[in-house]
């Protein structure tokens, strides 16, 4: 299984990376037999070296607040960050840790330190947990995008719609436009 060494992975994480759009939509799908909705948004690397960058966002259908955000490359076998907002929690079972710290729960993040895969939870994201607005998408997303420096061409984080992409706004007036007309 193919991971990035530790000095790829920061250049990965800690390179500004642009969404060149404000607004992710998602289309259901059918994955696992569940139906989820999904994006997948490139992003661009400020680094010319890297290969293209994919965000992903997944959200239950049956569960809305269970979520998640991964960033993938082409280069490597598995997602290289992901955020996951419900689910098991994780267990970072390694000697070094204690077996009181080994355990985090959702909401976490999945990452590489000192090039373990590893899960945790930031100031931030602890911070979000306190006010309790880590089962909002877009809140929830804010974070991540504050944690692996993503922002969209304004310098915005894109703003998440959970929708089908068949799906439009389209304003419905209720006048008939042809309440006079007599057809022969």
């Amino acid at each position: 299984m193919k991971h990035p060494t530790q000095d790829q992975y920061t250049i990965l994480l800690d390179g500004h990376k642009t969404a060149h759009v404000e607004t992710i939509y998602q289309q259901n799908i059918k994955a696992n037999n569940n139906t989820i909705k999904t994006s997948k948004t490139p992003l661009i690397h400020e680094r010319t070296d890297i290969d293209l960058i994919t965000l992903i966002v997944e959200t239950s259908i049956a569960h809305s607040q269970s979520f998640a955000f991964k960033l993938i490359s082409p280069e490597w076998d598995t997602p290289f960050f992901r955020y996951d907002s419900a689910g098991p929690a994780h267990h970072n079972v390694y000697d070094d840790i204690p077996l009181s710290e080994q355990k985090v729960d959702t909401p976490h993040f999945h990452g590489y330190i000192d090039g373990r895969a590893m899960a945790y939870q930031s100031e931030n994201l602890k911070l979000l947990i306190q006010n309790e607005n880590a089962t909002d998408i877009n809140s929830s997303f804010e974070c991540f995008c504050g944690e692996t420096n993503i922002s969209n061409i304004n310098n915005k984080i894109p703003v998440i719609v959970p929708r089908n992409l068949d799906e439009m706004d389209l304003h419905v007036d209720e006048v008939d436009p042809l309440e006079n007309v007599r057809f022969a």
